[in-house]
């Protein structure tokens, strides 16, 4: 298991190079206000973790991270002054939008300090070392990296082997810090085995290649202090190989105190029973309005069979022709957006949405179209992109005419490229960049939603497919946890009542839910907590809802975790109208 502070600054690290949407001479000055007050999460970080916080923060490049028997409790200290610093900021902040932030910057340190307590209480203080000072050292040399700052990495490993006053040798200090905690505590879990054996398959290649980036810019004086770390990550590996390896799980289930942990983390508000309960019952609704569509479906083209199961299987063998791909997409983005304007739904940009195909650019390979997000640092009004593959891989669930409607509502608009474009017009603080990946992916899922009755019933099928198979990854994402289905009884689930792909109902059962089950709990998670503030609001204004205006406001308060959004909508929208 991955330290907490490691894992800590990760996650800020991300959170902050995603975070300046807007150029700082642009910034709206409530952003510029929130984010100063993010600088205390950030300064946080940077004592802790440097080497990441050197990608932002001038002056940490000759700073490495250390390991300690204390460093988990002076984390947890030291966050918690922090915290109480935002808490006393936020009594006497006025504007609402910067008290939203410290809202959440003050919730964010209280989860940290409650994983680290439950990190320490079950699992061993598992450190990938080699990786921390490899990847601290190669940070620094690489081409996009100034020339002045390069030398850094010198004193970066020598301060890593412990040649340096005030540096206990990291490997060694991370040694000794499982001992002891084992001796103190036997029965700590280990890290789960897949993820050792790669983190050691790893080392031997970093360790192979970090000479050659000394070389390459002619550094000098590292040769001794490299002699010295090199035995020290062998040697290292070597312990992990005898004492920890034989305590890794080979069981991707999690204690139940940690999983509730991960679910809070991934911006789950819900008990996994609460979560779960709702998933089941929606499952239930949509599985009965399939066979309703599905019928009308299969009348309309004269087939036979009606369930749903088979006219979703008879949709995916129709297949768009390479040559048909982008003009087909050209007019789903056309009638959707005449849908939406017609129900008078959400305003809409005056400018076009961007759709292009693939390029050779483009990252990795995806069977289906998806939303390129803008580019977030320094965005100089870039905006989103819908992208299509000129060739597809062919591929029932992505690639038929039927699912090319719920993929323009969920990737393009008014699912992700319409929220990213509120952000990047807008602004967005730091503070709500951590937020980014669930509250998008869960308006996604919210906007396929409430287009689904305008779509054409072929096209609604589908986006009800699409709901159901959200629906019921967070059903065996918690049934998983529990040991009550196997990964192979998921997938058989997922392919035959949800009618996924063999393919992707692996990838779900055997990767998605199994490694990162909080993630795909929390997209749905968020889905239903948009539902849920809809009909607050729908209630409170009754004849006067005017579902436009609430679509707007909502895309006007971006990333806001689901608490803070309903206490807006509550105390501002529902007053105003």
């Amino acid at each position: 298991m991955r330290q907490p502070v490691r894992a800590v600054a990760r996650c800020v690290a991300l959170a902050l190079i995603a975070a300046v949407l807007l150029s700082a001479q642009n910034e709206p000055e409530w952003v510029r206000k929130s984010d100063e007050n993010t600088q205390v999460v950030l300064r946080l970080q940077a004592a802790y973790d440097p080497e990441d916080a050197s990608v932002w923060l001038r002056g940490l490049d000759q700073q490495v991270r250390t390991i300690s028997p204390d460093t988990s409790a002076n984390y947890r200290r030291d966050a918690a002054r922090a915290r109480d610093e935002l808490k006393a900021r936020f009594a006497s902040e006025k504007d609402p939008r910067v008290r939203q932030d410290l809202a959440i910057l003050i919730e964010l340190l209280d989860r940290r300090i409650a994983t680290s307590l439950l990190q320490q209480r079950f699992f061993i203080p598992y450190s990938n070392v080699s990786s921390i000072a490899l990847s601290g050292i190669s940070g620094l040399l690489d081409n996009q990296v100034a020339p002045g700052r390069r030398e850094a990495a010198v004193t970066r490993l020598r301060r890593y082997a412990g040649l340096e006053p005030g540096y206990a040798p990291l490997a060694v200090a991370a040694r000794q810090l499982i001992e002891a905690r084992l001796k103190n505590n036997p029965s700590l879990l280990g890290p789960a085995k897949a993820e050792l054996e790669r983190d050691l398959s790893s080392a031997e290649e970093q360790i192979a290649s970090t000479p050659r980036l000394f070389e390459s810019y002619k550094l000098e004086g590292w040769q001794p202090a490299w002699t010295a770390l090199k035995q020290q990550l062998t040697d290292y590996q070597r312990f992990l190989r005898s004492a920890v390896a034989p305590r890794t799980r080979t069981s991707f289930r999690e204690p139940p105190e940690i999983y509730a942990d991960q679910l809070i983390n991934a911006g789950v508000d819900y008990s996994d029973a609460e979560i779960t309960g709702i998933a089941r019952a929606e499952a239930i609704e949509l599985r009965s309005e399939m066979q309703r569509v599905a019928a009308r479906v299969a009348a309309q083209r004269k087939w036979n069979a009606a369930d749903y199961r088979h006219v979703l299987r008879r949709l995916g063998d129709e297949q768009i022709a390479d040559a048909d791909i982008l003009p087909l997409y050209r007019s789903r983005l056309a009638a959707v957006e005449t849908l939406i304007r017609a129900n008078r739904l959400i305003t809409l940009p005056s400018r076009p949405e961007i759709l292009r195909s693939t390029r050779p650019t483009d990252f990795g390979s995806r069977p289906q179209p998806f939303l390129l997000p803008p580019p977030l640092v320094d965005n100089r009004r870039e905006m989103g992109e819908f992208v299509v593959p000129t060739a597809m891989t062919r591929h029932a669930d992505f690639t038929s005419p039927a699912a090319s409607w719920a993929l323009t509502c969920e990737d393009g608009r008014p699912g992700r490229e319409l929220q990213y474009d509120e952000i990047v017009q807008r602004g967005v603080s730091q503070a709500r960049v951590f937020y980014t990946s669930s509250a998008i992916d869960g308006w996604a899922i919210y906007a396929g939603w409430f287009m689904s009755p305008f779509l054409p019933d072929d096209g609604r099928l589908i986006e009800l497919q699409r709901r159901l198979l959200r629906a019921e990854a967070a059903i065996l994402a918690s049934e998983l946890q529990e040991g009550a289905v196997s990964p192979d009884d998921a997938a058989r689930t997922l392919q035959n009542d949800v009618v996924v792909s063999e393919e992707l109902a692996r990838r779900e059962a055997h990767d998605r839910l199994t490694h990162a089950p909080a993630g795909a709990v929390a997209v749905y998670a968020r889905y239903r907590r948009l539902r849920e503030i809809r009909a607050a609001a729908e209630k409170e204004l009754a004849g006067r809802f005017d579902v436009q205006r609430f679509h707007d406001f909502l895309l006007g308060h971006p990333l806001l975790p689901a608490r803070l959004l309903r206490e807006a909508v509550l105390t501002e929208f529902v007053p105003e109208h």
